[in-house]
Protein backbone atom coordinates (compact mmCIF):
# COMPACT_ATOMS: atom_id res chain seq x y z
CA UNK A 1 0.00 0.00 0.00
CA UNK A 2 1.40 3.55 -0.91
CA UNK A 3 2.02 6.16 1.98
CA UNK A 4 -1.38 8.12 1.89
CA UNK A 5 -3.33 5.84 -0.16
CA UNK A 6 -7.29 5.73 1.26
CA UNK A 7 -6.41 6.80 4.51
CA UNK A 8 -9.18 6.66 7.21
CA UNK A 9 -12.05 4.36 7.99
CA UNK A 10 -14.28 6.59 6.34
CA UNK A 11 -12.35 6.11 2.98
CA UNK A 12 -11.65 2.22 3.79
CA UNK A 13 -15.35 1.96 4.19
CA UNK A 14 -16.07 3.47 0.85
CA UNK A 15 -13.32 1.39 -1.25
CA UNK A 16 -14.65 -1.89 -0.07
CA UNK A 17 -18.27 -0.98 -0.85
CA UNK A 18 -16.97 -0.01 -4.23
CA UNK A 19 -14.93 -3.20 -4.52
CA UNK A 20 -17.98 -4.99 -3.67
CA UNK A 21 -20.10 -3.35 -5.84
CA UNK A 22 -18.48 -4.16 -8.75
CA UNK A 23 -18.95 -7.87 -8.26
CA UNK A 24 -15.44 -8.30 -5.65
CA UNK A 25 -16.54 -11.10 -2.95
CA UNK A 26 -13.57 -12.43 -1.29
CA UNK A 27 -11.01 -10.75 1.00
CA UNK A 28 -8.16 -11.98 -1.16
CA UNK A 29 -9.86 -10.74 -4.43
CA UNK A 30 -10.17 -7.16 -2.59
CA UNK A 31 -6.97 -7.59 -0.99
CA UNK A 32 -5.60 -7.64 -4.79
CA UNK A 33 -7.75 -4.92 -6.05
CA UNK A 34 -7.42 -2.41 -3.39
CA UNK A 35 -4.37 -0.36 -2.37
CA UNK A 36 -5.06 -1.24 1.21
CA UNK A 37 -3.34 -3.53 3.81
CA UNK A 38 -5.53 -6.77 4.45
CA UNK A 39 -6.30 -5.85 7.72
CA UNK A 40 -7.54 -2.60 6.87
CA UNK A 41 -9.67 -3.92 4.51
CA UNK A 42 -11.09 -6.61 7.39
CA UNK A 43 -11.07 -3.57 9.73
CA UNK A 44 -13.26 -1.83 7.05
CA UNK A 45 -15.57 -4.56 6.64
CA UNK A 46 -16.29 -5.37 9.61
CA UNK A 47 -17.25 -1.46 10.35
CA UNK A 48 -19.59 -2.33 7.29
CA UNK A 49 -21.46 -5.33 8.19
CA UNK A 50 -21.61 -3.28 12.04
CA UNK A 51 -23.60 -0.58 9.91
CA UNK A 52 -25.38 -3.29 7.72
CA UNK A 53 -24.35 -2.14 4.86
CA UNK A 54 -22.52 -5.54 3.86
CA UNK A 55 -23.56 -8.97 4.78
CA UNK A 56 -20.93 -11.86 5.77
CA UNK A 57 -22.69 -14.90 2.86
CA UNK A 58 -20.18 -17.69 4.21
CA UNK A 59 -16.48 -17.80 5.58
CA UNK A 60 -14.42 -15.03 3.60
CA UNK A 61 -17.59 -13.91 1.27
CA UNK A 62 -19.40 -10.53 0.93
CA UNK A 63 -21.76 -8.94 -0.48
CA UNK A 64 -23.91 -5.64 -0.09
CA UNK A 65 -27.02 -5.48 1.56
CA UNK A 66 -29.94 -3.33 0.28
CA UNK A 67 -29.00 -0.69 1.95
CA UNK A 68 -25.94 -0.54 1.59
CA UNK A 69 -26.24 -0.78 -2.21
CA UNK A 70 -28.56 2.29 -1.97
CA UNK A 71 -26.20 3.87 -0.13
CA UNK A 72 -23.17 3.37 -2.65
CA UNK A 73 -25.38 4.61 -5.19
CA UNK A 74 -26.58 7.77 -4.02
CA UNK A 75 -23.12 8.96 -3.82
CA UNK A 76 -23.56 9.32 0.15
CA UNK A 77 -20.41 10.02 2.22
CA UNK A 78 -19.67 7.66 5.20
CA UNK A 79 -19.13 8.95 8.57
CA UNK A 80 -16.69 7.49 10.56
CA UNK A 81 -18.01 8.13 13.74
CA UNK A 82 -20.55 5.50 15.71
CA UNK A 83 -24.06 5.07 14.41
CA UNK A 84 -26.30 6.66 16.49
CA UNK A 85 -26.33 8.61 19.70
CA UNK A 86 -24.00 8.67 22.27
CA UNK A 87 -24.99 7.17 25.81
CA UNK A 88 -21.83 6.47 27.68
CA UNK A 89 -22.60 2.76 27.45
CA UNK A 90 -20.25 0.35 26.19
CA UNK A 91 -21.29 -0.52 22.91
CA UNK A 92 -21.56 -4.53 21.40
CA UNK A 93 -18.34 -4.53 19.69
CA UNK A 94 -15.86 -3.53 22.30
CA UNK A 95 -11.64 -2.47 20.84
CA UNK A 96 -10.31 -5.71 22.57
CA UNK A 97 -7.41 -8.11 20.91
CA UNK A 98 -10.09 -10.87 21.35
CA UNK A 99 -12.79 -8.81 19.20
CA UNK A 100 -10.42 -8.00 16.33
CA UNK A 101 -9.22 -11.49 16.82
CA UNK A 102 -12.85 -12.97 16.27
CA UNK A 103 -13.97 -10.67 13.72
CA UNK A 104 -10.29 -11.77 11.56
CA UNK A 105 -11.94 -15.28 11.74
CA UNK A 106 -15.27 -14.75 10.90
CA UNK A 107 -13.69 -12.98 7.95
CA UNK A 108 -11.16 -15.44 6.47
CA UNK A 109 -12.21 -19.00 4.92
CA UNK A 110 -9.09 -20.71 7.14
CA UNK A 111 -6.40 -19.38 8.88
CA UNK A 112 -3.63 -19.83 11.28
CA UNK A 113 -2.56 -18.13 14.37
CA UNK A 114 -0.10 -16.33 12.71
CA UNK A 115 -2.69 -14.95 10.07
CA UNK A 116 -5.00 -13.72 12.82
CA UNK A 117 -1.81 -12.08 14.81
CA UNK A 118 -1.28 -10.09 11.12
CA UNK A 119 -4.76 -8.74 11.17
CA UNK A 120 -5.78 -8.27 14.48
CA UNK A 121 -2.99 -7.14 17.41
CA UNK A 122 -0.99 -4.00 17.38
CA UNK A 123 1.42 -2.64 19.69
CA UNK A 124 -0.81 -1.81 22.69
CA UNK A 125 -1.99 -5.43 23.23
CA UNK A 126 0.96 -6.78 25.02
CA UNK A 127 1.39 -10.73 24.58
CA UNK A 128 -1.07 -11.04 21.90
CA UNK A 129 0.36 -13.96 20.82
CA UNK A 130 -0.18 -15.91 24.07
CA UNK A 131 -3.30 -14.53 23.98
CA UNK A 132 -4.27 -15.75 21.02
CA UNK A 133 -3.09 -19.14 21.79
CA UNK A 134 -5.30 -19.56 24.77
CA UNK A 135 -8.53 -17.80 22.91
CA UNK A 136 -7.79 -20.30 20.10
CA UNK A 137 -7.85 -23.15 22.42
CA UNK A 138 -11.22 -21.85 24.36
CA UNK A 139 -12.81 -21.64 21.08
CA UNK A 140 -11.89 -24.83 19.80
CA UNK A 141 -13.10 -26.69 23.08
CA UNK A 142 -15.89 -24.82 22.89
CA UNK A 143 -16.84 -25.93 19.17
CA UNK A 144 -16.46 -22.70 17.77
CA UNK A 145 -13.38 -23.37 15.61
CA UNK A 146 -12.83 -26.71 13.70
CA UNK A 147 -8.99 -27.81 13.63
CA UNK A 148 -8.39 -28.85 10.11
CA UNK A 149 -6.34 -31.86 8.72
CA UNK A 150 -3.73 -30.25 6.84
CA UNK A 151 -0.93 -27.69 8.11
CA UNK A 152 1.20 -24.45 6.58
CA UNK A 153 4.88 -25.23 6.74
CA UNK A 154 6.80 -23.69 9.43
CA UNK A 155 10.38 -21.88 9.06
CA UNK A 156 11.99 -23.65 11.33
CA UNK A 157 13.18 -27.27 10.30
CA UNK A 158 12.14 -28.78 13.16
CA UNK A 159 8.72 -27.71 12.68
CA UNK A 160 5.49 -29.76 12.44
CA UNK A 161 4.18 -26.92 11.02
CA UNK A 162 1.15 -24.37 11.96
CA UNK A 163 -2.16 -26.03 12.36
CA UNK A 164 -5.25 -24.07 10.16
CA UNK A 165 -8.40 -23.54 11.91
CA UNK A 166 -12.23 -22.51 10.34
CA UNK A 167 -14.93 -21.15 12.49
CA UNK A 168 -17.76 -23.45 12.14
CA UNK A 169 -20.24 -21.71 14.83
CA UNK A 170 -20.25 -18.30 13.63
CA UNK A 171 -23.33 -16.38 15.85
CA UNK A 172 -22.74 -12.96 14.90
CA UNK A 173 -20.47 -10.00 15.09
CA UNK A 174 -19.38 -10.10 18.89
CA UNK A 175 -16.79 -12.46 20.28
CA UNK A 176 -17.48 -15.07 22.43
CA UNK A 177 -16.34 -14.19 26.24
CA UNK A 178 -14.53 -16.48 28.29
CA UNK A 179 -15.34 -16.59 32.03
CA UNK A 180 -13.32 -18.48 33.75
CA UNK A 181 -15.04 -19.36 37.07
CA UNK A 182 -17.78 -20.94 35.28
CA UNK A 183 -15.32 -22.50 32.90
CA UNK A 184 -17.79 -21.22 29.95
CA UNK A 185 -17.46 -19.27 26.59
CA UNK A 186 -20.70 -16.85 26.58
CA UNK A 187 -21.74 -16.38 23.71
CA UNK A 188 -22.71 -12.74 23.96
CA UNK A 189 -25.54 -12.69 20.53
CA UNK A 190 -27.30 -15.68 21.54
CA UNK A 191 -27.10 -15.58 24.86
CA UNK A 192 -26.11 -18.86 24.90
CA UNK A 193 -23.27 -20.72 27.35
CA UNK A 194 -20.43 -23.21 26.11
CA UNK A 195 -18.63 -25.02 28.18
CA UNK A 196 -15.20 -25.12 27.40
CA UNK A 197 -14.01 -27.58 30.81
Amino acid sequence: MAPGLLEGNATHQIAVMGALGRGLRTLDELEAHLPMSRRAIVKASGRLVERRYVEREEAGTYSLTAEGTAHLEAGLPMKSGPRGPHTGKRGPNRDTFRQRAWSAMRLSHRFTQSDILLLAATLDDGNAAGNLQRYVHLLVRAGYLAVLPARVPGSAETSNGHRVYRVVRDTGERAPMYREKARILSDLNTGEDFPCR
